[in-house]
């Protein structure tokens, strides 16, 4: 290392520039050495404290929390290249953005040439990347991630993106600014951590200073005509952070939901908001109208006074035009592969996928194609994408072939897992696709 810092001084500058990058290279394997021994010490600690513990039917919880730590630590470790980079996660923007479909559509559909638009809870920047393109280079995106175990990942991604209409904020979006508060960290998914776990003993945590997004909006004069949000269980304590925007600009809101909890919807209800849930265009009146049995969802909040200048309408429905059994479905390589291929014209269609899964212990990859061109994806246990992700919204602009492919990865075989069949509805009361999703088509 003191040899290359040396020869930079004496070499010539293309020389120069080589030993810049060669020793960063070098000090970043040396961070990553350092944190995969970090880990392994950590899965050590955690199984020694399961080895010395009693299993009797009283500690199960806490064994399964310890199991659940020790299965984190292993996954980042695993995650790590040879290269020993954490890999480009998102698309280039001049790729198809599928990530989050509910989201991505309504996105799409909201998000207009020269407009100031939030993005709470950026996570790696995938959707501040959507946006960016969408409101052009008159408009901006401010992307608020409170947390620094992504927030690095957050802006590289951007940066080689080339999104100078995106502005980063590191603030924690809260019902008040200068506090600060302990974020749980998940090592097997940044965009899982939270304020809020249940059992946060043995949850790693950091300390992130607080916004209320009407202090930001007073100071900056920037008015957002739409704002997403997907800060973790944490949204309702964000909308009191802007309750004098919410009367005063009435902006459109796109919300991740825990069905559990109906706050956002009666908070907004009672401000003259339509809530919509964007697997399925139902509109909700509380919590309760959540499909059964679902978990997380995301949901659009339109003001009642705005409606008219958006692609939807009050007399947004999905008609049913078709159901299938499960022979729709061909099963390939050992039941560990299934597709179907269906032709459809253009339009907006509601999908209803009727699957099921009792286990957790593996991957499953859902992707939608539409004239073999990648449209949505979602890779997750088939138990949780059985629960929260078996509807969604399909925006077609031709007519063409729609194949839906079902892979289990990593010989992750599900003996439970079965599919029923699948609906197919006809969304009514959308006036289409606005002009600039040609950006991304």
């Amino acid at each position: 290392m003191f040899l290359l810092v040396l020869l930079k001084k004496i070499l010539p500058i293309s020389v120069k520039s080589w030993c810049n990058k060669f020793i960063k290279i070098i000090q970043n394997y040396d961070e990553i050495k350092a944190k995969m021994a970090e880990l392994e010490t950590k899965i050590a600690e955690f199984q020694a404290q399961i080895n010395s513990i009693d299993k009797n039917d009283e500690i199960k919880v806490k064994i399964a929390n310890l199991e659940t730590n020790i299965a984190e630590f292993q996954f980042e470790i695993n995650s790590i290249n040879k290269k020993g980079f954490l890999p480009l996660t998102i698309n280039h923007w001049q790729e198809t953005i599928v990530c989050e479909n509910a989201v991505n559509l309504a996105l799409r559909d909201l998000c207009k040439p020269g407009s100031v638009v939030f993005d709470v809870g950026a996570h790696d920047g995938s959707l501040a990347l959507l946006m960016s393109r969408l409101v052009g280079p008159k408009g901006l995106v401010c992307a608020f991630e409170a947390n620094p175990q992504i927030l690095d990942q957050c802006t590289q991604n951007l940066v080689r993106n080339g999104c100078n209409n995106v502005h980063i904020i590191h603030r924690c979006i809260w019902q008040n600014s200068h506090d600060s508060l302990k974020l749980y960290q998940s090592l097997t998914s940044p965009g899982a951590s939270s304020l809020y776990y249940f059992d946060t003993e043995l949850m790693p945590y950091v300390s992130v200073p607080t916004m209320a997004l009407d202090d930001f909006i007073n100071v900056t004069s920037l008015e957002p005509a739409v704002i997403k949000m997907d800060i973790e269980g944490a949204e309702f304590d964000a909308l009191k952070g802007i309750q004098e925007y919410i009367f005063k600009g009435k902006p459109h809101l796109i919300l991740e939901q825990q069905t559990s909890d109906g706050r956002c919807i009666d908070f907004l209800r009672d401000k003259g908001y339509l809530a919509i849930d964007l697997n399925n265009y139902n509109f909700l009146i509380s919590n309760n109208n959540y499909p059964k049995n679902t978990h997380i969802r995301n949901v659009l909040f339109i003001h009642e006074s705005k409606i008219q200048q958006t692609p939807y309408s009050i007399e947004l429905k999905c008609q049913l035009i078709n159901s299938y059994g499960f022979e729709c479905f061909t099963a390939k390589n050992d039941n560990s592969f299934f597709d179907c291929e269906i032709e459809l014209d253009q339009g907006r269609y509601a999908f209803d996928l009727d699957f099921k899964s009792e286990r957790e212990d593996n991957i499953l990859y859902l992707a939608v194609y539409a004239d073999n061109i990648q449209k949505l994806v979602y890779c997750e246990n088939a138990k949780w994408l059985s629960a929260s992700y078996r509807d969604f919204i399909l925006d077609l602009r031709k007519s063409g072939k729609v194949k839906i492919e079902m892979n289990f990865l990593n010989n992750t075989l599900d003996p439970s897992f079965c599919i029923n069949g699948m609906s197919i509805y006809r969304v009514l009361g959308h006036s289409g696709s606005p002009k600039n999703h040609f950006i991304f088509e």
